[in-house]
This record gives structure tokens, C-alpha cells and sequence, in this order.
């Protein structure tokens, strides 16, 4: 793992927190310096291999970071089993929304990418 890739990573992600919190978007700084970083892959300002080497240890580690949510939820699960149908309702709701739309998405990119195919025969 590369300081350099360490450092891109971060400082992308302080650009989304910083832009968020000063323009005080209704966004999480975190979410968008996810956007931020997804644009500058997308247009080749930063290439895969200058955080491929952080972004593959971070996934193969990322249920460490669900160590904290999950003890919290624990610490109230009274307070959960009191409200269960008001959060579980919203979640299903938007687990099948995201999962339509993630369908349709790719539905879309599959169609784009078979038509350039078939153009460029």
C-alpha cells in the first residue's frame, strides 16, 4: 500500500467533507467525496492504479468498520423493537427501490454498450 494512493484517497475525501460543509449541502461530505473521486476515475484526473492498491486493502477490510454500528445497535435494541415497523417499512422500501434502479441502470449501460458495439462492426 502506497502513502501516495493513501493521500489521494483523503484528500478527495476532504474536498467532499469540506465542499459539503461549506456550501451546506444535504449531503454527507463522505458521499461526496465518493461522487468526487467515481467523476475523477470516470474522467481519467485520476487513473485506477493511482488507488487500486488502497481502495483493494480498504474493501478486503471493510467489515472492520462496522464494528461501532453494530454495537451501538445493540446498546438500543429496546428502542429498535419499539419502532420496528417504522424502520423497517422505509428500509425494504428503498432496499427494492435501489435494486430497480441499479437494474435499470445497468439495463441502460448494457443497451449503450451494445449499440456501440454493433456501430462499430
Amino acid at each position: 500500500m502506497h502513502i501516495k494512493q493513501i493521500l489521494v484517497i483523503v484528500t478527495i475525501a476532504f474536498i467532499g467533507n469540506t465542499v459539503a460543509t461549506n456550501m451546506q449541502l444535504p449531503i454527507p461530505g463522505t458521499v461526496l467525496g465518493l461522487i468526487l473521486l467515481f467523476i475523477a476515475l470516470l474522467t481519467k484526473i485520476i487513473k485506477p492504479p493511482q488507488v487500486e492498491d488502497t481502495a483493494k486493502f480498504i474493501v478486503g477490510n471493510l467489515s472492520i468498520f462496522f464494528i461501532v454500528p453494530t454495537v451501538g445497535t445493540m446498546l438500543y435494541l429496546d428502542l429498535l423493537a419499539s419502532q420496528l415497523v417504522q424502520i423497517l417499512v422505509p428500509l425494504f422500501g428503498s432496499t427494492i427501490l435501489g435494486m430497480w434502479a441499479a437494474g435499470k441502470a445497468t439495463e441502460l449501460v448494457i443497451r449503450k454498450s451494445k449499440s456501440k458495439e454493433a456501430g462499430n462492426d
